[in-house]
């Protein structure tokens, strides 16, 4: 399915059957797009709202279900994602790992998912974090990966990793002393 399909249209979860405007969507260096919706609600006088709340919908799960566009915001050309796989760092903070993920939508700029290394000293669970394009560089590592390479028949993606706009807490970073 092409974004442009599916970006400004109202779409409906197959499973939860929850419906929403699509405003972006979410890849996933190991094959995997999800769509983000916001919530449709109805209000009293059996309009359309939509809340903050955001769906997220995995391609095999989603039906269109209005095909005029309810937005028509210009979507950019879909291109592949220039940092899956490679080593970056931000750099504002220095914060190093490898890009997993990239999230657009009609708000904001292209965002990528960074997951640091997992290091038994100093976390559980690796952490990562979201970041607008401008912020990252590639380094020149050996680390870096072909984005095939992690990709298989049934692919999924990393609900685990907080989603842009939502920040980590201390307890989710499960710091050790």
């Amino acid at each position: 399915m092409k974004q442009e399909e599916v970006l400004g249209r109202i779409v409906r979860d197959r499973i939860s059957l929850e419906e929403g405007l699509c405003i972006g969507t979410l890849d996933w260096m190991f094959g995997c797009r999800m769509y983000v919706a916001k919530k449709r609600i109805k209000n009293d006088e059996d309009r359309d709202k939509y809340s903050d709340n955001e769906l997220h919908i995995s391609e095999p799960c989603l039906e269109i279900v209005d095909t005029v566009p309810a937005i028509d915001a210009g979507f950019p050309e879909e291109e592949k994602p220039k940092f899956f796989g490679k080593i970056c760092r931000d750099k504002i903070t220095g914060y190093e790992g490898m890009c997993i993920g990239r999230y657009w939508n009609f708000y904001s700029d292209k965002q990528y998912c960074i997951q640091a290394k997992y290091s038994k000293k100093k976390l559980r669970k690796p952490a990562a974090m979201w970041l607008d394009e401008g912020r990252i560089e590639v380094t020149d590592s050996a680390d870096a990966i072909e984005p095939e390479s992690v990709q298989t028949e049934r692919r999924g993606g990393c609900l685990d990793i907080p989603l842009p706009g939502r920040y980590l807490s201390f307890a989710e970073l499960e710091l050790q002393p």
